[in-house]
């Protein structure tokens, strides 16, 4: 069976592609990514899990899924043209891909699958750190944080701890990490971006309590309190934040070991030692 082995948590701004390229390795950017990159390979990850929220490339409201799982062999990115991230082809993982649909179904979870897809940067930006030479096969769960209704906040913990049981039952010997990738507070495009670009952190108030929890392994209180309204209080994709909590289903009310806030972007980064 396959074993679960490392959770993470990290942002994907789309600008820091070019951010570090401008300010290099030694950048505050490229060192929390380096941090997070370096457990990944003492851990000797194969596939990575990554919870995630197209921003509307990869899905629109023509077909915009609560929860959907590729099931392609492999998918193109970035489909939103970021800069300083050249495009690539991401291995993905089908059979798993398969498996999770199959088990989250009979788990009464309401899962679409997809034969065929773009990436866009919230996917893309961190594997461009975590997996600079294509090394993992990925696995994207796509969990819409932006478009209301969303699911809430108990059933993202409980998805989280449905693609564990998935995971354990998986016949493979490969070693899996979890990633959720996402901001706490963030908005883009929206009234309350900052005065010199497209994007701004209504709330760092929020960010520093909900790291407060994530320190604490306050899990249960970080789920009464991210409701849909407060979540959107802190950025029209404040619901990101769903991504994190389907990791936590994934570690239980374990504290992180390690945690980096950028408050000034709205998030941070994360692991948790599971085994």
């Amino acid at each position: 069976m396959a074993e679960f082995v490392g959770a993470f948590g990290v942002p994907h701004t789309p600008g820091f592609p070019a951010l570090v390229e401008r300010e290099g390795q030694s950048s505050e950017t490229a060192q929390l990514y380096q941090a997070i990159l370096d457990q990944l390979l003492d851990l000797r990850v194969d596939v990575l899990v990554v919870f995630d929220s197209d921003h509307l490339n990869s899905f629109f409201l023509d077909n915009l899924p609560a929860l959907c799982i590729p099931v392609a062999a492999d998918a193109r990115g970035p489909n939103d043209s970021v800069p300083s991230l050249p495009e690539r082809l991401v291995r993905l993982q089908p059979q798993l891909g398969m498996h999770m649909v199959d088990y989250l179904t009979r788990g009464q979870f309401d899962v679409s699958r997809s034969h065929h897809l773009s990436l866009d940067h919230s996917l893309m930006v961190p594997l461009h750190f975590l997996d600079p030479e294509n090394r993992f096969q990925v696995l994207p769960i796509y969990i819409n944080g932006l478009v209301p209704p969303l699911i809430s906040s108990l059933r993202a913990r409980s998805l989280g701890e449905f693609v564990l049981k998935a995971i354990a039952e998986w016949d493979s010997e490969s070693r899996v990490a979890i990633i959720a990738s996402g901001s706490f507070s963030l908005e883009v495009g929206g009234p309350r971006i900052s005065d010199d670009g497209i994007s701004g952190v209504p709330d760092p108030e929020w960010v520093l309590h909900v790291a407060d929890r994530l320190k604490k392994g306050a899990i249960s209180k970080l789920i009464d309190e991210a409701t849909t309204e407060r979540m959107l209080r802190a950025g029209n994709v404040g619901g990101e934040l769903l991504n994190w909590i389907a990791l936590l289903g994934t570690v239980g009310d374990k504290p992180c070991r390690f945690l980096e806030l950028q408050t000034q972007f709205g998030h941070g980064y994360a692991s948790w030692e599971v085994l």
